[in-house]
Formats: structure tokens, sequence, C-alpha cells
């Protein structure tokens, strides 16, 4: 000491005691009083606990019940596509409906995610809400115009067609450029499109069973690993790299046909056209 006053602090630090009482004494975790001009204490009471209001509580644990119950989801897609790949023919605007509601909450959340709107507890519960919210309304809206539908129907079978070619290329030959996939997934969604104008009842039969049997992969893949998504291909691409299979990937790629092949056999011989595809005249015929 020099006679002049030494600067002195005191730190303390709360932890959070979620077992305790606000009224109780808090209970001292360590402390050090080496110096003894800067002493610090670590304690532990409930006041050091976040304040979280019965809103932000109740979004939370549905946040933990959703990510912990993945398994859930599967189970849906599993009764999803089995009714789209086997009646979609029969129950077509219903079946429309269900395509609608997967593909845009699926893409609504994709986009969430790009915004960064998942990472905090409350935007993760508002973005699925507001995407499953939005693809419901349009999917009773799409089962209500049923050649806009079929429109729709052969455009997202060509999307989700050629993202099961690409990973086949890409698992096979190393195939991994981004343009070159955004260039096939145009050329898949137009191509599907013009088949739903030129060969409407084709693309009814086997555009629902090839969209109901990728959507009971996907559903299968919640319990199986082996069959990437569009974001594990996205990721690959723009790493420049093959996606991570194993033989399961191939024991997908069979089931699926063997689905394919069985549903689109079964819809067109054992079902009969929902009355609102008859409103049209050309719905029979074929057109090159």
């Amino acid at each position: 000491m020099t006679g002049e006053s030494a600067p002195s602090t005191f730190t303390y630090t709360i932890q959070c005691d979620r077992d305790g009482e606000l009224e109780s004494a808090p209970t001292v975790v360590s402390s050090d009083v080496s110096d003894e001009c800067n002493v610090s204490v670590t304690l532990k009471h409930a006041s050091g606990c976040p304040v979280v209001t019965e809103a932000e509580r109740l979004a939370a644990e549905a946040k933990e019940f959703a990510l912990s119950n993945w398994w859930l989801v599967g189970i849906l897609l599993l009764a999803a596509g089995s009714v789209v790949s086997l009646k979609g023919r029969a129950w077509f605007p219903h079946v429309i409906g269900i395509i609608v509601a997967v593909v845009v909450s699926g893409i609504l959340l994709t986009l969430c995610g790009a915004f960064g709107w998942l990472e905090s507890t409350f935007g993760w519960v508002f973005s699925s809400v507001l995407s499953v919210g939005i693809s419901i309304t349009l999917g009773i809206f799409m089962a209500k115009l049923t050649w806009v539908s079929i429109g729709i129907l052969g455009a997202v079978g060509g999307y989700f067609g050629i993202n099961i070619l690409y990973e086949f290329l890409n698992v096979t030959f190393a195939l991994s450029n981004m343009w070159v996939y955004w260039a096939m997934v145009v050329l898949g969604v137009g191509l599907g499109g013009y088949l739903s104008f030129v060969s409407a009842k084709h693309v009814v039969i086997h555009g629902t069973s090839f969209i109901g049997t990728y959507m009971f992969m996907r559903g299968l893949a919640a319990f199986v690993e082996g069959f990437p998504d569009e974001h594990e291909l996205i990721a690959a691409i723009q790493a420049g790299e093959k996606i991570e299979t194993n033989d399961a990937f191939w024991c997908y790629f069979a089931i699926f046909a063997v689905l394919f092949v069985g549903t689109s056999w079964y819809q067109s011989n054992k079902e009969k056209d929902h009355e609102d595809l008859k409103t049209h005249d050309n719905y029979e015929q074929v057109r090159v």
C-alpha cells in the first residue's frame, strides 16, 4: 500500500435453481477470496432462472415433442402415401388436396429455415403453424380446380422424378453440378405439365401412384435410414460430393420400383375415375 486506496471489486454470479423457492436463501456454490480486493462468489437461487411465459413454455414443449417424435411424421407420410398411390384415381379431389398440402408445407418450412426463422423456439412454432395452415388452405382450394390440379400433379411428379433420377446419377456416376440439376428440374417439371395436358388420364393414374409411392418411401425413411431427401441431395451438389449411401439405398430403389408398378396396375385395373375427372371431353383422349 502506498497510501492510496486500492481498487476493489465484488463479483457475484447467480445460477438457476429450478427446484428452489424465491423466498429461500441462496446456496453458495463457490467463492474466491484469494485476493481480498477482488472477491467473487457463485450462488444458486431461483431468481437466477430465466423468466418464461406460459406461451413460451408451451411453444418450447411443442418443439421438443415434435423434434423428439419425428416418427409421427413418418407414420403420417406412410398413411398419406398409401392413400395417394392406391386411391388417386377414385378419390382425386381429396388426393390432390393431400399432395398440395404436403408439398406446400415442405416448401414453406424450407423457406422459413433459409430465413433463419426456425432457430428460435417461437419462430419454429410460428413457422410450423403458418406453413401447415397455408398448405391445408391451398390443398382445399386446389381440390376444387380439377384441371389445374392435374397440371400441378404432372409438375410435382416431374420434380420428384428428377430428384430420384439425379440421386441415382450422383451415386452411380458422381454427377454433382448445380446447373445440370436445375436444368433437369425445369425439364422434368415442364415435361410433367405437358403430359398432363396431352394425356391427363395416364398422368392421374401413374402420377398419383408415383407421388404416393414417393411419400410412402419418405415415411419409411423416418424409421430406416438410407433414402436421402432433397436437402441432402442439394447439400451434396453444393459441396461437389457424392451422397453417402449404403446397401439400404439400393433396397429403397428396388422397393420403390415394385410399389410404383404395383399401385399403377391396381389403379388401372381395379379403380374407377372420380366424377370430377369425367367433366372434360379430353380426359380420355391421348394427344401428341
